[in-house]
């Protein structure tokens, strides 16, 4: 598999969970390649390794074979603080469970990572306000204070 000119590429990603000589395989030599621009969505039965493979790809876990390569850069399971950089910057994913804290907004919501992520210019409320609005509007939602369950 090519990863030259691929936004996310994975190959022959492995891994087991367990302990001692009781494994249990969820992943074995998974190959996957992502263009620029594309969407995907992983399908699949219960106990497929869908969360895993997206664990494995954010560095939540560390697989135990392959590599995982985002944009252009293989990722490094062993810096912990790589990792947090890696989800705090380059990656995003939508789970199954959004985990939005039900108090706050839509626009607050998105906004959160922002805050906790900082600010090289400073924390400008107006700033990240507009910016908020913007990136709901490109995802092509409504800006409700509070979506319905289903919206969320």
């Amino acid at each position: 598999m090519n990863g030259n000119n691929q936004t996310l590429t994975v190959e022959a990603l492995g891994k087991s969970y367990g302990m001692g000589a009781k494994q249990v395989p969820v992943l074995h030599g998974v190959d996957l390649a992502v263009g620029p621009g594309e969407f995907v969505a992983l399908m699949g039965p219960s106990g497929a390794g869908k969360t895993t493979l997206l664990n494995c790809i954010s560095g939540i876990d560390r697989p135990d074979a392959g590599s995982v390569v985002i944009g252009g850069e293989e990722v490094d399971y062993q810096v912990e603080a790589n990792l947090t950089e890696l989800r705090r910057h380059r990656l995003g994913m939508v789970f199954q469970f959004f985990n939005l804290v039900a108090t706050l907004t839509v626009r607050e919501n998105v906004g959160l990572p922002l805050l906790i992520a900082g600010d090289p210019e400073g924390f400008n409320a107006g700033r990240h306000f507009r910016r908020g609005r913007r990136t709901i509007r490109r995802a092509g939602l409504a800006d409700p204070f509070h979506p319905s369950q289903g919206r969320r």
